[in-house]
């Protein structure tokens, strides 16, 4: 039987590593979008939905790396005000998908 496929996180936005992990451990993600549009906020939401916030799994590819499964650290996707704009970010955890690549 085939693996069911997981969902793909959106591209864009400025990806921090804020916790590399390490073995048994996974690597914890930061993406923020300043000034996000309308259509990035809506994608981004959507896709938060979709994989339920913090429950479902998904897979993200960064550098080159596959990471599978990731999962939103819980209450991670916020919007704040910064200045004149307003900044949109989410956290995860991932863990580094073994023989394959993003």
């Amino acid at each position: 039987m085939a693996e069911p496929q997981l969902s793909v996180f959106p591209g864009g936005g400025r990806v921090t590593i804020l916790d590399p992990g390490g073995p048994g451990t996974p690597t914890l993600f930061e993406v923020e979008w300043r000034d996000p549009g309308l259509k990035r906020s809506q994608e981004t939401q959507a896709f938060w939905k979709l994989v339920n916030g913090h429950v479902d799994p998904f897979w993200f590819s960064f550098a080159g790396t596959r990471y599978e499964p990731c999962h939103f650290e819980a209450h991670s996707f916020k919007t704040e005000q910064m200045g004149r704009g307003q900044r949109l970010v989410v956290r995860f955890f991932g863990t580094k998908a073994a023989g394959k690549n993003g």
